[in-house]
């Protein structure tokens, strides 16, 4: 049995932050990973009708953006590889294992922990990664200089780190 088209849409929108965050690992480029992700999902729905549940599609758009992200470095000499296709073979198993057993628990401590940032931080990290702000846009957008913002989101990443490495020890502990 085939996926409805609502749990379809829903698997894609619920993974498109994992799967983004599996090719920039390869690509090491955000406009060409949303490009990868972008093209994956474009072929998913002329698919539809062939992806058994989540699972499937999952599986299948993780596999087609590796490829997809691949082709694309071969086919640009200029982009840097971080990792070469052996290396990925050999990180496939680890990154699933992770994906599964973290991803519940990993985006359940960011919630708590970007909960408990100070009103400028948050406004900080919602400007940069909500808003997709960089550089002298990011810092007029806070309305401070570029060089007080960068520190603030440095020192941001660092607690927010620190706080979802808490949380999940503490969830483990439980």
């Amino acid at each position: 049995m085939s996926l409805s088209h609502r749990s379809f849409v829903q698997a894609m929108v619920k993974d498109q932050h994992r799967l983004l965050a599996y090719v920039l690992a390869i690509v090491a480029d955000d406009h060409l990973a949303e490009d990868v992700v972008q093209e994956a999902f474009t072929l998913a729905f002329e698919r539809f009708d062939t992806f058994n549940d989540e699972d499937h599609l999952y599986a299948w758009l993780r596999e087609t953006s590796r490829r997809k992200s691949l082709e694309m470095l071969r086919k640009d000499r200029r982009q840097p590889r971080v990792f070469d296709e052996k290396l990925l073979d050999l990180l496939e198993d680890q990154w699933r294992q992770v994906e599964v057993a973290e991803s519940s628990a990993m985006m359940d401590a960011l919630r708590h922990c970007l909960d408990e940032l100070s009103p400028y931080s948050r406004q900080i990290i919602d400007a940069r990664y909500g808003r997709g702000l960089t550089g002298d846009h990011l810092a007029a957008a806070v309305g401070r200089k570029f060089n007080t913002v960068y520190s603030a989101l440095s020192r941001t990443h660092a607690a927010l780190a620190e706080c979802i490495q808490r949380e999940i020890h503490r969830g483990a502990d439980l």
